[in-house]
């Protein structure tokens, strides 16, 4: 099994470093914490197959965005289509 860690996800994905760290953090990126558990810094890796599944996820032409509100709760909405 391979793992990723958020600078190789966020290459992979064409994002930058703090957008992967901030899907680990929000959940939306399924991701290990291989840190201290006494520590604030978060050292994610995310396995391989994570990273497909959140993939297919956001390429399903039905799927639903995600969002978290500031009091942690989950939000869906439509995905928006602007014809490309």
């Amino acid at each position: 099994m391979k793992f990723y860690n958020s600078a190789e996800v966020a290459q992979i994905l064409g994002i930058s470093k703090g957008t992967a760290i901030g899907l680990c953090n929000d959940g939306l990126l399924k991701a290990v914490n291989i840190g201290r558990s006494n520590s604030k810094r978060k050292r994610w890796r995310i396995s391989e197959e994570s990273l497909q599944a959140f993939v297919q996820d956001r390429a399903n032409p039905n799927a639903k965005a995600t969002q978290v509100t500031a009091r942690g709760r989950l939000i869906q909405r439509p995905v928006r289509d602007y014809g490309a």
